[in-house]
C-alpha cells in the first residue's frame, strides 16, 4: 500500500511517498504511529482520495494520505 504526505509533514520526514506491506486490520491511526509518529495537530487522514476516520479499517491496495492545516486563500 502506498502513504503519501504532503506540506511541513513530508519536509519533515524527507519523503513524499512511501510504499509499505498491507496487514490485516490497519487504521490511519496506526500506521500514523508505526511510520510517521511525529506530533503534528490537526492532520487529517484520506483514504482512497477520501477523508476518513483515524480508526477506519485500510483496505489492501489502498492509498492513504496524510494531509496537514494549509493556510491560503
Amino acid at each position: 500500500m502506498k502513504i503519501i504526505v504532503f506540506g511541513t509533514l513530508s519536509k519533515n520526514l524527507g519523503w513524499k511517498q512511501k510504499e509499505i506491506p498491507w496487514e490485516k486490520n490497519m487504521t490511519p491511526k496506526g500506521i500514523w504511529k508505526k511510520e510517521i509518529n511525529l506530533n503534528f495537530k490537526q492532520v487529517k487522514p484520506a483514504l482512497n482520495f477520501e477523508f476518513c476516520d483515524w480508526d477506519e479499517t485500510v483496505p489492501k491496495n489502498s492509498e492513504l494520505a496524510f494531509l496537514p492545516p494549509m493556510s491560503g486563500g
